[in-house]
């Protein structure tokens, strides 16, 4: 079954046991991206508050 990421707007390959939200499918690239922000964000406020 083919998905379209809501932040990229590719269509992706996925498994139809896979459960996706209702807010949409986000492609393992859009993800990844927003987990390494989250991360670099999170090291930034420690950095910032020692």
């Amino acid at each position: 079954m083919k998905k379209e990421c809501v932040y990229c707007g590719l269509r992706w390959g996925v498994s139809i046991l896979q459960k996706t939200p209702k807010s949409g499918y986000e492609c393992p690239r859009c993800a990844t991206k927003r987990k390494r922000a989250q991360q670099r964000e999170l090291q930034r406020l420690k950095t910032k508050t020692s």
